[in-house]
């Protein structure tokens, strides 16, 4: 049986679902879906492959016949199909594209900074996450998970950069521009796009962007940001 430290330290090393080699990567701030009780065995079927990201190949080796892998992981990617669309050389309509989205093959991916998911990224750890991770409810257990993460799944994140070799890398979140800046070790100045709003660092081809709700990443901006990654050349199959 593993434990709360070994779960966690398996979760932190998985980084996000797609084809990341020499991609386009979307990172946002948490995982959508958290863990429940008794989520143990799931965990160490689920985890631990070694891989960087979980793609079609893996999801076939860790996942039983049925349920069948998941599709669609959240509403983010409306907005990432949005912008990925018009790059590739297959299709150019961003609702037949986001079926695509992910795919073995698209050279899409989407990590996160946080891997462990709750209802809301300001909202406290839940209480199952003490006997599943090691991590209790209360302000300071949540800095103390923070410290955990930058300690095991940013060099992760920035070992996987070097390794996968992203053409381009947008970050989601505005409240977390700092802390995307430190996952990926980012020491440039940002040039402006839309001050406040876009901002793009052009050496290491990484985009700066609000989260993908509707209401705050609006169809403008992502056509900015789609014309910044053109300009980068960024090109999708």
């Amino acid at each position: 049986m593993s434990t709360a430290a070994s779960r966690f330290r398996k979760i932190c090393s998985e980084l996000g679902w797609g084809d990341p080699r020499q991609g386009l990567w979307f990172i946002g701030i948490e995982e959508r879906q958290g863990f429940e009780p008794g989520d143990e065995e799931t965990i160490d079927r689920l985890y631990g492959h070694q891989e960087y990201f979980r793609d079609a190949a893996v999801e076939a080796r860790t996942r039983p016949p049925d349920p069948p892998p998941q599709e669609g992981r959240s509403r983010s990617t409306y907005v990432e199909a949005y912008i990925a669309a018009p790059l590739s050389g297959s299709t150019k309509d961003p609702s037949s594209y986001r079926e695509l989205l992910l795919r073995l093959g698209g050279k899409v991916a989407h990590a996160n900074l946080y891997p462990l998911g709750k209802p809301s990224a300001g909202s406290p750890l839940p209480s199952c996450y003490e006997d599943l991770f090691g991590f209790g409810a209360g302000a300071s257990e949540m800095e103390r998970y923070r410290d955990e993460v930058r300690r095991i799944r940013f060099p992760r994140l920035r070992e996987a950069v070097e390794v996968l070799r992203p053409q381009a890398i947008i970050c989601m979140g505005k409240g977390y521009w700092e802390s995307f800046r430190e996952a990926l070790a980012i020491d440039s100045e940002a040039k402006a796009v839309v001050p406040g709003k876009l901002q793009v660092h052009e050496v290491r081809r990484i985009v700066m962007a609000p989260h993908f709700a509707w209401n705050r990443f609006n169809r403008s901006l992502q056509e900015l940001t789609t014309g910044v990654l053109r300009e980068w050349g960024v090109t999708l199959p």
